[in-house]
Order: structure tokens, then C-alpha cells, then sequence
């Protein structure tokens, strides 16, 4: 199994618990946003690039380098150096997080037009958001989720443009967006897992298929 966007957090007992979207796993959906039992244990894997965690239910879950959450690399890097993982990798975890994300923000810059938004998806959850402004700015803008009565959402908007405003509700295998702001035009959707999902609007239901990405042009209604 694997774990993508994973970060580690402690209790109040001293248990480190690692966070991510599964992949692989025999019983979750691709791309599910899980927390681990208790890990066990961190060490570099003979496969390069990787590291492998064990869990007290007996889970090994293999991490990328790449694909630590950067958000909470500081308090990752410190965890992980106290389950046993060497200063020098968790500082070469951080370092590799950082390019990666900035290299997916150039290649995409190079690709969207101006009030284009890409976003990545594992599963049915998004993972990166970029935003091309009308002066033609790319850059990372904020992810966040709404905890709603029946159903959560995920909201994608831009503190400094405010034509930027997307949301969707997650569904088994679909998204349903809900909310499609009038100064985007299109929106792409890069969808990193291995499993196809449903970009699904009032009139029609559109593939997306695992490993592709594709662009989606705004109708009048969502």
C-alpha cells in the first residue's frame, strides 16, 4: 500500500499516527483520506526514493519522498526522526516535497491559459490547485473543506483574486461540483490515481480518466 500527502502527527499519549490518501489498499477506495494505528516503525526502503512504515494493525505502507505533505513537513521531519529515520533523509523528504510542487506549478503555468484552474486529484480528492490569473500569475492556491450537515465539500479559492471561487461535493467515484465561479473559463483535471471517476454537472457526466488529465469548459450551469 501507499500513501500519498502523508504527514505524521502525535497524540496525547505519545502515539505517532501517519496521514494520507491510500492507495492500493484491499478494502478503502483509491485515493481516501485515512489515518493510520499507531506506526511502529520508519526506515529507508531498498527502493530508492522511498521509505517504509510499519503499523501496530500490521499495515507496510510505502512513502515517496516526493509526496510529503509540506504543510506539515517540519513537524513530519521531527517525528520521523523520532520513530528512528535520519535527519539527513527527512531533510532530503523536504527538500524533494518543495521541487516537486514547484515543478508541477511551471509545467502547468506553461500549459493553462489566463482564469484556467488545474487542479490534481487522488481518487476524488483534490490534491494541488493552481490558478492562472487574468495578468497571467500562476500560482498554488488554498484547498479547504467545508463540514456540512449531510455532506462535506471542498472549496478551492484564491485569497488574492476573487474570481477564483470552485467547489464540489466527493462522492463514490464522482465529483459533483456545486459552485463555478463566472471569471474562470476552464478547469483541468489531472487525475493522478489509477481509477477512473465522474466529473458530474446537471447535464452531463464526463470520464476522467486514471492517468489523464483533460480540460473542462465552463457551461452555463454546473
Amino acid at each position: 500500500m501507499k500513501l500519498t500527502e502523508w504527514s505524521l502527527t502525535e497524540d496525547f499519549w505519545g502515539n505517532v499516527q501517519a496521514h494520507g490518501y491510500v492507495t492500493g489498499h484491499h478494502r478503502l477506495a483509491e485515493g481516501d483520506w485515512i489515518h493510520t494505528s499507531k506506526v511502529l516503525s520508519i526506515e529507508s526502503s531498498e527502493v530508492q526514493g522511498s521509505i517504509k512504515m510499519h503499523t501496530y494493525s500490521g499495515s507496510l505502507y510505502e512513502l515517496s519522498v516526493v509526496d510529503i505533505d509540506i504543510s506539515a513537513a517540519e513537524k513530519t521531519s521531527e517525528l520521523a526522526q523520532k520513530m528512528g529515520l535520519s535527519e539527513n533523509v527527512c531533510q532530503e523528504i523536504i527538500h524533494c516535497g518543495k521541487e516537486k510542487v514547484e515543478d508541477l506549478r511551471r509545467s502547468v503555468s506553461e500549459q493553462i491559459k489566463e482564469r484556467e484552474l488545474y487542479l490534481t486529484f487522488r481518487g476524488v480528492n483534490v490534491k494541488n490547485a493552481f490558478w492562472k490569473s487574468a495578468s497571467g500569475e500562476c500560482r498554488e492556491v488554498g484547498i479547504s473543506c467545508h463540514v456540512g450537515m449531510i455532506q462535506d465539500s471542498m472549496l478551492i479559492r484564491d485569497s488574492k483574486d476573487r474570481e477564483l471561487d470552485f467547489r464540489y461535493f466527493p462522492g463514490w467515484g464522482e465529483i459533483r461540483p456545486y459552485a463555478w465561479s463566472n471569471g474562470r473559463e476552464a478547469v483541468w483535471i489531472d487525475n493522478q490515481s489509477d481509477v477512473d471517476f465522474i466529473f458530474r454537472t446537471e447535464t452531463e457526466s464526463i470520464t476522467c480518466p486514471g492517468g489523464e488529465k483533460i480540460r473542462i469548459e465552463k457551461k452555463e450551469k454546473v
